[in-house]
């Protein structure tokens, strides 16, 4: 069996609850190389169980989300509480025992309950629309907060000071009583007398040492020396699982958008497991590099973590030729240099439309690049020559230049296949990014080589912003070189599979190999 222990954490005290109404949603995206890793042992059937170590009142949420809903899982809060195989149930706050006369206040974000003239009570949903909050106000200070999990259950208590501070959080058992309090001010924790049976001690310094604890009950009872841990590697919880965890067992994974390993290596920690697998060049290489100067006896392999699958492009039946430009992570200096070239090259092929790709919204970014852009835009009918495009308002349609923003993995999957070509200049390509171009046939122009891009092949590699016409030109008027590339990635795909990266995933951890690459 493999299990795996993910990083699905907040950004504070990492074994508390993620969960936010739905007006505060996150602009972080929650997707990452173990739901993507998880996902491929879901599709291909291959044994496996995710180990949940913090407290995650909208768990089933977020695996729905991320196409896990059937995934087998143990909590460890579930555990505690009582609410393993527990069956939702539908909650409607008009059903609750609200005091005769209660108000109710409709806003576009949450409900505002009055119910006396110095006390209010507030309701707040989830992404979803399920119940999540209800949080309680005597003369406008915070009182308490009634949390619901995604199952509709009374799932903690949140008690906030006399300022309106939060002081304690009380986790509820299925029976409507609190088996553990946590001081949220000291995190000290300390368990209910009637269910102390269940625990070594009756008071803890904080809530890892009580995560530890429990874990390693579980490992007791329920693991066998076969298995194997594919973990998530993160400084919050690594110590604490390979004190709980054989080595041999384990096998830590780096993903470059959680793990920056120039800054986090350390000797002690990279000895938890002889096994690490990284997803990237520079990942691989610092790593490496580390090893041999402390001449230290670990296994890696670069694999990505995301698998390759078609996805049918529809590129060569729009009549404009979309080009991709993935603007994260360059300055802005960069991207008015890029754009530069981009809509030169548009002015000598009408045709032609520039979209802008970013993971973060219009409001992220500094206004001068929008103001370039609406530029460009508003003399769009003069490049074209097009008198009947010259208006005060150019449409969406009519634009040279669109931003799209594309807060998630889907969002990136649906927009790749009408593109024509994606440009991605960071000195890292973002590796989601390459696997969904491989899966769409798409080629891609990048400034570094990598495993997924052969020079004139599937893209091209580009050393300086002033190669980019040749690039353009190579790919969008030649359709022979669009076709060999489009060809040339769908061949990669069986290469990067889901089932090829699982099965020597699994070789790797099991030590029937050494320093694969995939």
């Amino acid at each position: 069996m493999k299990y795996f222990i993910p990083s699905w954490y907040q950004n504070g005290t990492w074994w508390s609850d993620s969960a936010e109404p739905f007006y505060k949603k996150s602009s972080v995206s929650e997707f990452d190389d173990t739901v993507s890793l998880i996902n491929m042992y879901e599709k291909n059937e291959h044994a496996y169980k995710i180990m949940c170590l913090n407290y995650s009142s909208n768990f089933r949420m977020f695996l729905y989300r991320n196409n896990l809903y059937n995934a087998s899982y143990w909590s460890v809060f579930d555990d505690l509480q009582g609410f393993k195989d527990t069956t939702p149930i539908p909650l409607d706050y008009r059903d609750f025992d609200w005091p005769t006369g209660t108000e109710f206040v409709y806003t576009p974000y949450l409900i505002t309950c009055i119910t006396d003239v110095d006390k209010k009570s507030t309701i707040h949903f989830s992404e979803e629309g399920y119940l999540m909050w209800i949080e309680n106000y005597i003369n406008n200070v915070k009182s308490e907060r009634y949390i619901f999990d995604d199952r509709g259950i009374l799932s903690s208590i949140m008690y906030f000071d006399e300022v309106g501070e939060a002081s304690e959080l009380s986790y509820m058992t299925i029976n409507g009583d609190y088996i553990l309090k946590e001081n949220l001010k000291t995190q000290t924790v300390t368990v209910n007398p009637i269910y102390s049976y269940r625990f070594n001690k009756t008071d803890y310094g904080d809530m890892k040492e009580l995560i530890k604890e429990q874990v390693s009950m579980y490992l007791t009872n329920y693991i066998d020396e076969k298995d194997r841990f594919i973990v998530a590697s993160d400084e919050r919880h690594n110590r604490l699982i390979a004190s709980v965890i054989p080595k041999y067992q384990l096998c830590f994974t780096t993903f470059s958008e959680r793990n920056n390993l120039s800054e986090e290596i350390e000797k002690d920690v990279l000895n938890y497991s002889t096994n690490w697998v990284v997803d990237t060049l520079e990942n691989e290489k610092v790593l490496t590099s580390y090893i041999q100067q402390q001449k230290m006896n670990i296994n890696v392999m670069r694999i990505t973590p995301f698998d390759a699958q078609i996805l049918p492009s529809i590129s060569n039946q729009l009549y404009e030729t979309q080009i991709g430009f993935y603007i994260d992570g360059l300055s802005v200096n960069d991207i008015n240099s890029i754009l530069n070239y981009l809509v030169d090259y548009s002015e000598k092929n009408s045709n032609s439309k520039i979209i802008l790709l970013s993971r973060f919204s219009q409001d992220s970014w500094p206004s001068a690049i929008f103001e370039k852009i609406e530029e460009i835009n508003g003399n769009m009918g003069q490049r074209t020559g097009n008198e009947e495009v010259i208006t005060e308002v150019v449409t969406e349609e009519k634009k040279l230049i669109s931003y799209n923003y594309l807060p998630s993995e889907a969002d990136l999957i649906k927009a790749i296949p009408t593109l024509r070509l994606l440009i991605d200049l960071n000195k890292e390509p973002n590796l989601f990014l390459q696997i969904s171009c491989i899966s769409a046939g798409i080629p891609q122009i990048n400034c570094r080589k990598t495993d997924y891009v052969k020079d004139k092949a599937n893209g091209m590699v580009i050393n300086d912003y002033e190669s980019m016409p040749v690039a353009l030109n190579y790919f969008l008027n030649h359709l022979i070189n669009w076709n060999y590339s489009f060809s040339y990635s769908i061949q990669m795909v069986d290469t990067y599979s889901a089932l090829n990266i699982i099965s020597q995933l699994d070789a790797f951890i099991e030590g029937e190999m050494n320093d694969a690459k995939i």
